[in-house]
């Protein structure tokens, strides 16, 4: 896949790769020359925000790769070149808006599991394991209704594609299958 994306992966990908660098240099950084002793907390805390911060980013560069993804494969392709389209109604715009929804729904709640990680120490390990219980089971939640919600469109799609078929009336064999057609066209 030459272009400006291929191009554009290898640039969000190097910048994560570079980002990871940095972060793992910071770490070494800091248990080397930090006052461990004095200042244990804030450079715990200083560690979890370099690290959230890099993985928040590592996040996004493969949520953008799932997406553009679902761009691409908003449309069928049989392996078979002479295949017109899928044996299905399909929308890809609908499809596309779904991917969009759940990749959006899945980063929301990482970005906030980050920034609760990053923030453990202030919270407590109650406060923190009850709050992301609640965050990914509402996420399973509603990860379960975008399906049903995909499923129910897909069924109306499908039925008013049934209704558009059958109302269309199939054309006639020519002017042999014509009934006001001259006797010498009819056939015998």
């Amino acid at each position: 896949m030459d272009g400006p994306r291929s191009k554009l992966a290898v640039v969000g990908w190097a910048l994560a790769g570079s980002l990871v660098g940095g972060a793992a240099l910071a770490t070494v950084l800091l248990w080397r020359l930090g006052d461990w002793h004095g200042h244990r907390w804030g450079l715990s805390l200083t560690l979890r925000i370099v690290w959230g911060c890099c993985l928040g980013l590592c996040l996004a560069v493969v949520l953008t790769a799932v997406t553009a993804f679902g761009w691409r494969f908003r449309r069928y392709r049989r392996a078979l070149p002479a295949a017109e389209g899928a044996p299905w109604y399909k929308s890809g715009a609908f499809s596309f808006a779904m991917t969009v929804t759940l990749v959006s729904l899945f980063g929301s709640c990482a970005v906030a599991s980050l920034v609760l990680w990053m923030l453990a120490d202030v919270l407590g390990g109650g406060v923190l394991g009850l709050v992301l219980k609640i965050i990914w089971g509402s996420w399973w939640v509603l990860c379960i209704a975008l399906v049903l919600v995909r499923v129910g469109v897909f069924r109306v799609q499908v039925q008013q594609a049934a209704r558009r078929q059958a109302a269309t009336p199939e054309p006639p064999d020519g002017p042999a299958g014509r009934a006001d057609a001259p006797a010498s066209e009819r056939a015998p």
